[in-house]
């Protein structure tokens, strides 16, 4: 007797398909959120390495903080306190930005490089206009800063510069952000990068203060992020 086989009806077909479906879009935002948290594990270690070789330099220069070009990239020397960047692009200022100046105490370019940062902000050369480092030091001059910061710290704004600022200056520096890894649109809930101010979602920022210690900082505005990672070097 020939027995007949019975295949899969195109009801069960679906059905399969259905439970597949279901099952995909229950562990995918599982799996982001998961990457996500990973990448923000790096970047806060890359923060507290970056801290340990700014403290340690410190103590290599009287208690002073680093003098670098502005915000501790690759920019040109027109827009640094005391020229402290390129007048030859790609030529001449590649040790003037953060990277070469802490090297001797990290001994790690790729802590410089944040994991969610965009991937254009750090070309294989180290050199883009404006980069160099995905990590922004707080080497700018107040009167940037203070412009900056009006609308969020009225009337004046804040003055944030940390750049050759002796460590004895800092009244509070267990609160003073001295670097930070990107921007408010860099880190956001379940990996999404649309993220969107005000609506309840919450955003992040690894930060690096005065005193050595670095950690992560939630926020919920953008007013939240300013008052948060733009900190005052003074009251």
């Amino acid at each position: 007797m020939i027995r007949s086989r019975r295949g899969f009806t195109l009801i069960e077909l679906l059905v399969v398909i259905a439970i597949i479906a279901i099952l995909a879009s229950i562990l995918f935002p599982v799996f982001a959120q998961a990457r996500e948290s990973a990448r923000r594990s790096s970047c806060l270690s890359n923060c507290k390495q970056i801290a340990t070789g700014i403290i340690m330099y410190t103590q290599d220069y009287d208690e002073t903080m680093p003098v670098v070009s502005y915000g501790g990239q690759y920019r040109s020397a027109a827009s640094c306190q005391n020229r402290a960047g390129w007048t030859r692009f790609n030529n001449d200022g590649k040790d003037r930005y953060l990277v070469p100046v802490l090297n001797p105490y990290t001994k790690n370019s790729n802590i410089f490089k944040c994991p969610n940062a965009p991937a254009n902000l750090f070309l294989d050369a180290g050199f883009p206009s404006q980069w160099g480092s995905t990590y922004w030091y707080w080497c700018i001059m107040d009167s940037a800063s203070q412009s900056s910061t009006r609308a969020t710290f009225p009337p004046n704004g804040i003055k944030a510069d940390v750049c050759g600022k002796p460590l004895p200056t800092f009244d509070r520096p267990a609160d003073k952000v001295i670097v930070a890894d990107g921007n408010p649109g860099w880190h956001t809930k379940g990996g999404s990068m649309t993220f969107t101010f005000g609506r309840g979602e919450v955003g992040y920022s690894n930060a690096v203060f005065a005193d050595g210690h670095a950690k992560m900082i939630t926020y919920v505005t953008l007013d939240d992020y300013f008052r948060k990672v733009w900190t005052a070097r003074e009251p």
